[in-house]
């Protein structure tokens, strides 16, 4: 499983301004959602592919907490 797919986010339709909850997984694989409000189809895009790439750079940081942390000795 994937760090952020899990978390929400909301965004507002372009047409009907009804706020949608979406998750970052969705974003990151261009999925196709429903509005809620006008039920129009709205296609995620991720440009650039910012979304993979922050995924992967949380990853890296995350892994890189866990490495120092086991570097870490406890002195008294």
């Amino acid at each position: 499983m994937r760090l952020l797919d899990s978390q929400v986010i909301g965004i507002d339709c372009p047409k009907c301004e009804f706020t949608t909850q979406i998750t970052f997984r969705e974003i990151r694989l261009n999925d196709a959602i429903i509005c809620r409000g006008c039920k129009r189809t709205l296609q995620l895009e991720d440009h650039l592919l910012s979304a993979r790439k922050a995924q992967q750079q949380a990853e890296l940081s995350v892994r890189n907490l866990f490495q120092s942390m086991g570097n870490i000795t406890m002195e008294f």
